[in-house]
């Protein structure tokens, strides 16, 4: 099987995730895209985090209908940081067989090699790189050839729609009373009023 994970807060998940998430599913023909919401970035440790129950259920309304997708409680089972190493090397054990593939943005792609053990990450794993806006192709081409013959690791970048945006901004607009529903599901959206989030 080909699998790919996709980490992330996911503060709430919007069309962003579901964009990236779609393409990489159409465009490497993916058996499985497991989404790994995050208990405690270690990037943002000092950023408040809505807990872990509502943000599973608003990725499970969001991906409703999405044979392929599963979103897994991994990391908020656990009371300790999220590092990616350790949640890849969790599903590789799961499904020691299969294509393990690891899924982010353009941001995170280019400081991955702060994370922890990087190393060992970009040495045993794939990455496939969902597009932002505000980032140049330049930079992009430079990392790429950089991690490639540096570490040997195999880098997709996806063909994806580049939407701007972003959880912060959309906590920021329900706070101030505006609509987002441009942003996020309708299903996600009735669940953030029904649960008073972001207020």
């Amino acid at each position: 099987m080909k699998i790919a994970i996709l980490g992330g807060t996911f503060d709430p998940v919007h069309f962003g995730h579901l964009s990236i998430a779609k393409q990489a599913l159409e465009e490497l023909a993916l058996d499985k895209l497991i989404i790994v919401p995050a208990k405690l970035q270690p990037f943002k440790l000092d950023v408040p985090v809505t807990i872990g129950k509502h943000r599973m259920e608003m990725l499970k309304l969001a991906f409703e209908g999405f044979e392929k997708v599963t979103v897994s409680d991994y990391e908020l089972n656990k009371n300790e940081v999220s590092y990616t190493i350790n949640t890849l090397n969790a599903f590789k054990k799961k499904y020691p067989d299969s294509e393990l593939w690891f899924l982010l943005g353009t941001d995170s792609f280019l400081k991955i090699e702060i994370w922890k053990n990087a190393n060992d990450l970009l040495s045993q794993y794939n990455l496939i790189v969902g597009v932002r806006p505000g980032y140049k192709d330049k930079e992009l081409d430079i990392q790429i050839k950089h991690l490639e013959k540096t570490y040997g690791t195999e880098i997709y970048m996806l063909a994806n729609e580049k939407l701007d945006i972003s959880s912060t901004d959309i906590r920021k607009s329900i706070s101030r009373g505006e609509a987002i529903d441009k942003f996020v599901p309708s299903a996600v959206e009735r669940y953030i009023t029904e649960y008073a989030l972001y207020k």
